[in-house]
């Protein structure tokens, strides 16, 4: 056996005994790696210096149904960035850091010399669970170090928000900013302090509009829904059995885990070619989101039918651009009636096509991240 195989036979004895330890080790292994680079790594490097050009973003790479599809954060956010920089030929860079493609051992070293190579002003952090240090995430001290060492800005999105537990998290350190992108724009259960300094800031994501198709009857799926429907959604059975055998063409997909659910393109296909998509929002605290499904149906010319909530009325207009129902049996009514009445239901999914194209092409994200604390 060569040097080589043994090297690499080591290598993975050690990775997966970095599988296989629990979080406080994990944590114990991070802070020594902090000590290690800081101690013996960084003084041998060229000097740190800041570029204007770069934007520098840590989030991962696959979303986690199995498929290998596009994280939401780069389908929603990194894939038009790129696509309007190009239309606009700006200089930036982006630079994606995937923690489901570094998670090994020593990916820590790794992306401290990213960092230090790159010299980014700021790094944009894709949900971040601080107390939760898994195989692919970083702790709390990855990042105070990389603000003390560096002066570093730290942007935090935030898809998932509705949760008191993540913002306790959030408060252990003194993070820049964080963006609530999607599901929070009522900002509830956001700290009273942030959303009075202005930390917590909520903006319109820019998905693809790329993905827009023309609003009419030729649609051969009356109805859909495509979601999960396990642990604290499993009240979503209900409505969905009680509509299922209405006598009209329909798409019902609901899944008990993620690697169940539909590959994207799969997706995107079922809402363009359905007259009705059904959404529900309600969240595990009981309270609720504006769910990506609602900007992606209406961007594909579906009458959005809503759980009928408060955040989607921060943007939209009930009856104008959706319409909302509140139990199975007003599911189950307004289903028919606008399965029945076409100018109605194409009346609503053109003015919900029109908001959402004008909400998303007036987007503040792509400002906010390209000019937040300019150094």
């Amino acid at each position: 056996m060569n040097v080589y195989t043994q090297t690499k036979k080591f290598y993975r004895i050690l990775g997966q005994f970095y599988r296989n330890i629990g979080n406080t080790k994990k944590g114990l292994i991070h802070r020594f790696f902090i000590f290690y680079f800081d101690k013996f790594i960084y003084p041998r490097l060229d000097n740190f210096n800041f570029k204007d050009n770069l934007l520098f973003f840590t989030l991962p790479k696959y979303y986690g149904n199995g498929f290998k599809d596009s994280a939401v954060g780069i389908y929603q956010i990194v894939d038009p960035l790129r696509q309007s920089l190009k239309e606009s030929n700006s200089s930036l860079v982006i630079y994606l850091w995937h923690p489901d493609e570094n998670s090994d051992l020593f990916a820590l070293l790794k992306f401290f010399k990213q960092i230090h190579v790159l010299g980014p002003k700021k790094i944009i952090i894709d949900s971040p669970r601080y107390n939760s240090i898994k195989f692919k995430d970083f702790g709390i001290e990855v990042y105070q170090y990389l603000q003390k060492k560096y002066d570093i800005a730290l942007i935090e999105l935030g898809w998932d928000t509705i949760s008191e537990k993540w913002w306790n998290e959030i408060l252990l350190i003194d993070l820049d900013r964080t963006v609530l992108v999607l599901d929070n724009p009522l900002k509830i259960f956001v700290p009273k302090l942030l959303r009075e300094s202005g930390k917590a800031v909520s903006v319109v994501p820019p998905f693809d509009l790329a993905q827009s198709v023309p609003v009419n009857n030729e649609r051969n799926i009356y109805y859909n829904f495509i979601g999960l429907v396990g642990s604290y959604r499993n009240y979503r059975r209900e409505y969905l059995e009680f509509v299922s055998d209405l006598g009209y063409q329909n798409f019902i997909g609901s899944f008990d885990s993620r690697k169940g659910q539909l590959e994207r393109k799969d997706y995107l296909e079922i809402l363009s070619t359905s007259k009705i998509s059904i959404n529900f929002s309600m969240t595990h605290s009981a309270n609720f989101q504006l769910k990506g499904r609602v900007w992606e149906a209406m961007i594909a010319g579906s009458m959005l039918l809503e759980q009928d909530n408060e955040q989607i009325k921060y943007y939209f207009k009930e009856g104008i651009h959706y319409e909302t129902f509140s139990d199975k049996f007003q599911l189950k009514d307004k289903l028919l009636h606008y399965i029945n009445n076409d100018s109605e239901r194409i009346k609503i999914a053109q003015a919900g096509q029109k908001r959402v194209i004008e909400l998303i092409k007036s987007s503040e994200l792509f400002e906010f991240l390209i000019n937040y604390n300019e150094k």
